[in-house]
């Protein structure tokens, strides 16, 4: 819940941002939407670890649970978190365990985007999102205890 009070107070701050220096509308831009290159790479980052998070899961199991939902987080938060609660619902693991791996994946998921945002679009978009990206990671820690 206090991330996503987080998120919600700096888009409403950040949309009043924009909404005042707003300055009519954006030309049309030209070129493709998707890379196609960037895209099987995304692809095979996503493939490669999923397999690691479950050589983790075999090699560690029922302690490699944070690891392997980190790993998985580094590609998608929703797996992972998805997993950990298949993992709750079939008694492998308490509820109150849960909350740890599902937050390793949300940090590790939310470090991918702050460096996506620098890497790939630039300093001036990183400057408007990472912060909101963050404030809502420390919530949900701050949540969390």
């Amino acid at each position: 819940i206090y991330a996503g009070i987080a998120a919600a107070l700096y888009g409403a701050w950040l949309a009043r941002v924009a909404w005042r220096a707003e300055s009519g509308p954006l030309p049309p831009q030209s070129g493709r939407a998707f890379n196609l290159y960037t895209a099987l790479g995304f692809a095979a980052l996503v493939g490669a670890v999923q397999g690691i998070a479950a050589a983790l899961n075999a090699w560690l199991g029922q302690d490699g649970i944070l690891l392997a939902a980190a790993a998985s987080g580094l590609a998608d938060a929703h797996s992972a978190t998805a997993s950990v609660a298949a993992l709750v619902v079939a008694d492998k693991l308490v509820p109150a365990d849960a909350v740890w791996p599902v937050l390793a994946a949300l940090t590790a998921n939310t470090l991918v985007k702050v460096a996506v945002a620098f890497i790939s679009v630039g300093r001036a978009f990183a400057a408007r999102v990472v912060p909101g990206l963050l404030a809502m990671v420390a919530a949900a820690w701050l949540g969390a205890y």
